[in-house]
């Protein structure tokens, strides 16, 4: 009888440090799935961030190059045709050259910039796209991770070492 009372006691002795060991990996998993769940948090704050300004940046451009696009009519102070006349004779040919090729020069350089920040937004997008599916995953396996090492909380683990002791198996997916 001795025997029996000290093999039960060795057997709860070994589920209680299975028990403490199972603890700590689910603690050691909480702790990764909080870590990732910061990176993620942090990353995606710094992205919208970025996007925000992309965003005000690509707006600012369509607007001035919308307003470049439109001619004379669009610019702040509209310059009536007989003024425009008037400044044009008073300005020799290369001097009109000039300001048309300044102009347009400019104008190439607002929609090249556009295109650029329109490119940059897009990778950017996708960019935040794929981080946000990778720490997603990443999280997911965590979690997964969690449940597979501890299939119940706490209090169904000490059910289920009790149910061991007193020598009637308890189901924790069937007692529900």
């Amino acid at each position: 009888m001795s025997e029996n009372v000290s093999q039960w006691l060795e057997e709860i002795r070994s589920l209680k440090q299975e028990i403490i060991r199972v603890e700590q990996q689910r603690d050691a998993a909480e702790a990764g799935a909080d870590r990732w769940r910061g990176l993620y948090t942090t990353e995606a704050q710094q992205r919208r961030a970025e996007f925000e300004q992309l965003t005000e940046a690509i707006a600012t451009l369509k607007a001035e190059l919308e307003q470049l696009q439109a001619g004379p009519a669009s610019l702040p102070r509209a310059i009536a045709p007989s003024e425009l006349l008037q400044e044009l004779a008073g300005m020799g040919l290369d001097e009109v050259k000039g300001k048309l090729i300044e102009a347009f020069l400019e104008r190439d350089r607002l929609a090249q910039e556009l295109s650029r920040m329109t490119e940059c937004l897009e990778a950017e997008k996708a960019s935040h796209e794929q981080t946000r599916q990778s720490l997603t995953s990443a999280l997911g396996d965590t979690v997964e991770l969690l449940k597979k090492a501890q299939p119940g909380t706490k209090s169904g683990l000490n059910l289920d070492l009790a149910s061991l002791v007193s020598g009637t198996p308890l189901n924790p997916k069937t007692e529900e």
